[in-house]
């Protein structure tokens, strides 16, 4: 290795470690806000005093309670899962990249694991969309719930991210070849 490029291996695990305790940051104050919703669940059950925003169309009451309250606190429990997880793989792939794994099969599965999360975050408005038409089946709601709402961004992002995936395994597989015959 030139001492160029072992300069910017040294470099990139640097970034990749402040990165890690960013995303680490960030995934333990998530989890904690998580352990916090659901406390609040526990201690005053069955009540939302805040308004609910699905998709757009605000649901008001003081408690909410029934369907809308149940599946609101699901949709806000699944969400919260979703980030966690997003963030999850990403600790884990500048955890890879800090200790000097660039081409390596687990970097490829974390990356692929960050498509399929962003593709989960566009099935969570998905859910969004089925719960606002379940709770106030009207013209008005399925005309307020439209395509250009959906998460199209998200949807196609997350489909680049796990072609790359693909990509860089195979690539990483001819390297392994290479390396094998030389």
């Amino acid at each position: 290795m030139s001492p160029e490029t072992a300069e910017k291996l040294e470099k990139v695990k640097r970034y990749s470690t402040s990165l890690r305790r960013v995303f680490g940051f960030a995934l333990a104050v998530v989890g904690a806000a998580m352990v916090v919703y659901l406390i609040m669940l526990v201690v005053t059950p069955g009540r939302f005093d805040a308004p609910i925003n699905l998709l757009g169309i605000e649901y008001a009451g003081n408690p909410l309670e029934g369907t809308v309250g149940i599946l609101a606190h699901v949709g806000t429990l699944l969400g919260l899962a979703v980030l966690l997880k997003f963030l999850l793989h990403l600790q884990k792939l500048f955890g890879l990249y800090a200790e000097g794994k660039i081409f390596a099969a687990e970097n490829v599965r974390q990356i692929r694991l960050i498509g399929i999360t962003l593709l989960l975050f566009s099935a969570l408005w998905l859910l969004g969309a089925i719960e606002a038409l379940v709770v106030v089946p009207s013209a008005e709601t399925a005309a307020h719930i439209s395509v250009r709402s959906a998460p199209v961004g998200q949807l196609i992002l997350g489909t680049i991210v796990i072609v790359a995936s693909w990509i860089m395994d195979v690539g990483r597989e001819m390297r392994e070849e290479q390396d094998l015959v030389v």
